[in-house]
């Protein structure tokens, strides 16, 4: 009886190894611990599927497992820089510095060099150079597909030579090559949109005759796209959503497929999309635009309330999917953001900010404690998207008796979005909505200053320690700027 079950927890064993994957690797030393990774959801690449994991402070290694059912595409970021791999259950992919690129982290293995290529086709980056430069080189979309299409020749060339020389297998070929498909999709999408959109002086004139020739082969370009359910396992199969949706705005024919919508609401913005995934993707390509675009909007800062009601209705349209638990932390959020907005009286502001004029009559207020300015406004993503490492940081200011400032600029009729979001996004610290006289003060008495988020470290006597101090996302060594001016204190 023994043997029985030492054998029977032996196959469990091997049974839950192999609906898992493990990944590992090290970072290099005094660098951001925090490592993002993004594992595929029913083998669909997912951005919502991802999850912090933090490298050992002292080894800067890491090691998770995670539960994977189908083979996929995955993702791991580091420092803002996203690299892509293909995942299977039972195997374990390990992860190391690039040579002399401490920020990047590099796939090692047999299945290197091809993952390797792929990222570099893949880069959304590299997309838009190549989509930039055909825009430029012709307006004949004749022209743009050959150019394409030979492009796409030498990749799967490459491919067949790894392939030979053994850097790859049959499946992961496989996989890369059946990308090369929707990535000449893709590039011609993207260089259409380009030329669709307005036109710098730089660039020829776009004629009617070609305007039309371009949205013609644009809409045989997305007339495949029902016939494709299998791009969704792609981590760009999003970039197609925005490119079909644009041009369906811009076609009599596609546009019928929207014409019943109501007003120029962020629900009519919504059901117009929807209608779109429905015409042009289907399987699981359509359950993937329709999550994809609830992901999207339910990040974006304000989000939408309505998108609280179009998970809803996702859940009934799909009642069976995986990716919906990977929503539910985003329209929790959702939620949580209006609740704030309708009840949060818990906002500071600076006492009489309205009044002030200048930026020394600004640090004349802030004297008695040392000050993070956080120069933002609410239509700035990159600011938003550094919101989300303030409560990493905020324990070691309270620690330091740092006070933080959120200083908008915001015009003034943005007021009101201004103190929604401000009460929705519960931030912390004291807040300001700079008026046109500081905006215009600063513009000129700050150093160099030609954008935002920017963040300046004011002193307690109201001098300038820091012109341009480090972002909330450098963590440890945001933390120990600042305690060079708190030590003692």
């Amino acid at each position: 009886m023994k043997t029985i079950i030492y054998i029977s927890f032996s196959l469990l064993s091997v049974q839950l190894m192999a609906q898992s994957v493990t990944v590992k690797g090290s970072i290099s030393k005094n660098n951001d611990p925090m490592i993002l990774l993004t594992v595929p959801v029913d083998g669909l690449y997912f951005d919502a599927a991802a999850d912090t994991i933090m490298a050992d402070e002292t080894s800067r290694s890491f090691s998770v497992q995670r539960k994977l059912d189908k083979p996929g595409f995955a993702s791991i970021t580091y420092k803002g820089l996203t690299s892509y791999f293909y995942i299977e259950p039972g195997k374990t992919y390990q992860f190391n510095p690039a040579d002399n690129q401490n920020d990047i982290l590099k796939l090692t293995g047999k299945d290197q060099d091809a993952i390797s290529f792929f990222n570099r086709i893949a880069s959304r980056e590299k997309t838009w150079r190549f989509a930039a430069a055909l825009d430029t080189i012709s307006a004949d979309p004749a022209a743009r597909i050959r150019a394409v299409d030979e492009e796409v020749k030498l990749f799967k060339d490459t491919l067949v030579l790894l392939k030979q020389q053994g850097k790859t297998d049959q499946n992961l070929h496989d996989i890369i090559f059946g990308y090369l498909d929707l990535y000449r999709t893709k590039i011609l999408a993207t260089s259409y949109q380009f030329t669709l959109n307005e036109r710098s002086e730089k660039q020829p004139p776009l004629s009617a005759e070609n305007k039309q020739k371009i949205l013609k082969i644009s809409g045989s370009l997305y007339d495949q796209l029902p016939s494709k359910p299998a791009w969704a396992k792609y981590p760009d199969f999003s970039d197609l959503m925005y490119y079909v949706y644009a041009y369906s705005r811009m076609t009599d024919t596609a546009r019928a497929a929207v014409s019943s919508q109501p007003a120029n609401t962020k629900e009519a913005a919504i059901q117009s999309r929807n209608k779109v995934f429905d015409r042009y993707f289907k399987g699981e390509a359509n359950q993937m635009a329709y999550a994809s675009d609830i992901y999207q909007y339910a990040v974006n800062i304000p989000p939408p309330e309505e998108i609280i009601a179009s998970f809803t209705a996702f859940k009934e349209k799909f009642p069976h999917s995986k990716l919906s638990p990977w929503l539910e932390p985003s329209i929790a959020k959702v939620k949580t953001y209006y609740q704030n907005v309708a009840n949060n009286n818990n906002v500071k502001y600076l006492d009489n900010y309205q009044d002030i004029s200048t930026f020394e009559q600004l640090r004349e207020k802030l004297k008695g404690r040392i000050t993070y300015i956080d120069i933002w406004a609410t239509w700035c993503g990159y600011c938003v998207e550094e919101f989300k490492y303030a409560p990493l940081v905020h324990p070691a200011f309270k620690k330091m008796n740092v006070e933080t400032l959120y200083l908008s600029l915001d015009v003034d009729n943005a007021n009101e979005n201004w103190l929604k979001m401000v009460k929705g996004m519960n931030m912390g610290g004291v807040n300001i909505r700079a008026g046109s006289a500081l905006a215009k003060d600063m513009s000129n008495v700050i150093p160099n200053f030609e954008g935002i988020p920017r963040y300046i470290i004011i002193g307690r006597n109201g001098e300038v320690l820091e012109w341009d101090a480090l972002r909330p996302s450098a963590g440890k060594a945001l933390i120990a700027q600042l305690e060079k001016y708190t030590k003692g204190s």
